[in-house]
């Protein structure tokens, strides 16, 4: 291998940084400006240390941004989709949410009205099912519903308030999706999780953000690109791990030219452990998933971001 797998992870880190949460490129234009906004309020209102100050300064700031209302509930909605098609793939549901947004605005602003229409237009631009799109978002519907009558807040000061990120995913799960675990649930929350905490996106829950010890408990998904980026590139090769033993030992075996086949599920739990050890999981695994969508699974080696310290373990393959 070219380098450590210290540097691996460091670099992929970096290219986590330098590169957008799915859900936030391309916005609507009348919500584009959000995130900088509530960004530019995180650097002001927080400090190096963590400290998070005047808090009600912050939230009445943030409850002045223009359409950050409209915002969470696009980025809630986007989610919500994610959990409900049954062929997801994220920059062709970005797209049809986009041209949704522009034919069925009147949801986004409340969204007591205009469901039927948004249910009805998305199904036609992304080519979905109907009827379980309308299962998905009605119970998306009715937990937003519950969010905004039982607390009685605005969703700006609901998300501002929590202080853990464990418990502000339960609270989405519960609130959002409350169905049978899965894994595309969990990836739909946890969507959630990074857009509205870490503080390259829409850092609206400042609490969370500004400490890095809470932040660090994010738990990512380990999808099929971000894990594979894992295992090729060799950052998983100074993990303690008795999966991390059983893969070195079957490469140092192998014959040459042999593919070694792995099981997603088997490994997920080895990718999860190299994200936490990298200092930022949410963008280790953001730029893992950059990189595996758009050069490993090819592979384009010649031309990826990792190219001069991966490892190139492109006999592993998962399936």
């Amino acid at each position: 291998m070219s380098t450590a797998p210290s540097h691996i992870r460091e670099r992929l880190v970096r290219i986590g940084r330098d590169v957008k949460e799915f859900v936030l490129e391309d916005l609507p234009t009348d919500v584009a400006h959000v995130p900088q906004r509530v960004r530019a309020l995180y650097e002001e209102y927080s400090d190096s240390r963590g400290v998070v100050r005047d808090v009600d300064d912050y939230m009445s700031e943030l409850g002045h941004t223009y359409n950050v209302e409209r915002f969470i509930v696009y980025v809630m909605a986007y989610a919500a989709l994610m959990n409900a098609v049954s062929n997801l793939s994220v920059s062709r549901l970005r797209n049809a949410l986009r041209e949704t947004y522009k034919s069925s605005p009147d949801f986004f602003a409340d969204p007591n009205t205009g469901h039927e229409k948004l249910v009805r237009v998305f199904s036609e631009v992304y080519g979905e099912e109907r009827g379980r799109i309308e299962r998905s978002l009605g119970t998306f519907v009715r937990g937003l519903r519950r969010i905004l009558t039982l607390r009685r807040k605005p969703l700006y000061l609901w998300l501002a308030g929590y202080r853990k990120i464990e418990a502000l995913e339960r609270d989405l799960l519960d609130a959002l999706f409350p169905r049978t675990p899965s894994e595309r649930r969990l990836r739909a929350v946890r969507t959630l999780v990074r857009v509205f905490t870490h503080p390259t996106n829409a850092p609206i829950a400042i609490r969370i953000a500004a400490n890095q010890a809470e932040r660090n408990k994010y738990v990512p998904v380990a999808d099929y690109y971000s894990v594979l980026v894992t295992i090729r590139s060799g950052a998983f090769e100074d993990v303690k791990s008795v999966t991390r033993d059983r893969l070195v030992g079957r490469a140092n075996a192998r014959s040459e030219d042999e593919t070694i086949r792995i099981r997603l599920s088997s490994v997920k739990g080895l990718a999860r452990q190299v994200a936490k050890i990298s200092g930022d999981p949410v963008l280790y695994e953001r730029g893992a998933f950059h990189v595996g969508y758009m050069y490993c699974h090819v592979p384009l080696c010649d031309k990826c971001l990792l190219n001069e310290v991966c490892g190139k373990h492109v006999f592993f393959e998962l399936k």
